[in-house]
């Protein structure tokens, strides 16, 4: 156990609820955000592309190339784990919900990393009231991020245990 447990999620439903609503919300942003890349990235991706070229020649249209496919993998790989965490929690199976835990933690890692320099780059190179929202949002997405999966995290831990003692009462499959 690396991370603290929570008992309930926002202090009022079950861990197992709480997980449910999470994937939902996670699907639900996830397609909006799937529907929004293919219906803007082809005109970003001629805009941004003519732009990058006449600045920065033509190797650096491969680096906005390579952006846009981290993004898109991000969002499919985001929508197939909170497709495969609804699932999970619904049939209570522990392998369904891991690959969710394992990407959080990465893109919780991401955010990390991406924050900490922004708000480097805010600090020292832009020094104004208005570039401390950009700062403070960047601090509140990584601490409600780690929230969603402390509550993920400790529905996996419940399921485990009962699967264990399960199995230490000759019981199966729970």
């Amino acid at each position: 156990m690396f991370f603290p447990q929570l008992k309930k999620c926002c202090c009022c439903c079950n861990l197992e609820t709480g997980s449910l609503l999470i994937s939902i919300f996670g699907i639900i942003c996830y397609l909006l955000e799937f529907i929004a890349l293919v219906l803007l990235l082809p005109k970003s991706h001629e805009y941004f592309g003519m732009y990058v070229k006449k600045h920065y020649g033509e190797g650096a249209d491969y680096g906005f190339a390579a952006l846009t496919g981290v993004l898109c993998a991000i969002v499919v790989l985001g929508l197939v784990t909170n497709i495969m965490l609804f699932f999970g929690a619904m049939m209570r199976k522990i392998c369904l919900i891991r690959p969710w835990l394992v990407l959080s933690i990465i893109l919780c890692i991401f955010f990390f990393i991406l924050g900490s320099v922004l708000m480097i780059y805010n600090i020292y190179m832009l020094p104004s009231i208005q570039q401390l929202d950009k700062t403070l949002y960047m601090i509140v997405l990584y601490a409600v991020n780690m929230y969603l999966f402390l509550v993920v995290y400790s529905y996996h831990e419940k399921l485990k245990t009962q699967i264990t003692i399960g199995y230490s009462l000759g019981i199966e499959d729970t």
